[in-house]
């Protein structure tokens, strides 16, 4: 059997290797320190820096990966995003930062994209090209995207259904009518983007 060629010039891993990495602390969330001590144990020592390197090279290697996705989602007519706030480590800065990691989707694809801030001008920039349905919270950050009138509102429901959720212990025939209601609503949506 043969091996597929080196991820990038003087690798010190194979692409099978790098793809386990990748596999390991994205797909099973497994942390990099957790990942170095299982290896350590296999008497397979590396430091922590050499796993962020792998770990920078993998993104490099799937940057093409992600601009095609991207471009596939700005071309849609339907997407939906959704973010959290991330704590990040920088040299030299004090404490973390706050920084904000986005999601963009449709039934296709997904895009995960970190921001430094969750000003509504990035957003805005980052989406200009897009011209569809956008499903989001209500955040101010969205207003210059649909002042446009190039994206089309449609609200997250998320928060609403989860109040209908929490009553059903309460008023269960209520609760199940909005949450039905709230279903039907999205489903228009997405079908009317498509």
């Amino acid at each position: 059997m043969r091996s597929l060629p080196a991820p990038y010039e003087r690798s010190k891993v194979t692409c099978e290797w790098l793809a386990w990495l990748v596999y390991q602390k994205f797909w099973l969330l497994t942390p990099l320190d957790r990942i170095r001590r299982d290896l350590a144990e296999r008497s397979i020592p590396l430091a922590m820096s050499t796993l962020v390197t792998f770990i920078e090279r993998a993104s490099d290697l799937l940057a093409g990966v992600d601009r095609l996705h991207w471009k596939q989602l700005l071309g849609s007519r339907w997407m939906a995003t959704d973010g959290t706030g991330l704590k990040v480590l920088i040299p030299k800065l004090p404490a973390a930062h706050s920084g904000y990691i986005e999601l963009y989707r449709n039934d296709q694809v997904a895009v995960f994209q970190y921001e430094a801030d969750k000003s509504g001008e990035t957003v805005a920039k980052k989406l200009a090209p897009f011209t569809g349905t956008l499903t989001a919270d209500a955040e101010h950050r969205f207003n210059d995207v649909f002042a446009s009138g190039r994206v089309l509102e449609a609200g997250c429901n998320a928060h609403g259904r989860r109040k209908f959720r929490d009553a059903e212990a309460t008023q269960p025939v209520l609760a199940v009518k909005g949450g039905a209601f709230l279903s039907t609503q999205s489903r228009n949506v997405r079908f009317s983007a498509s």
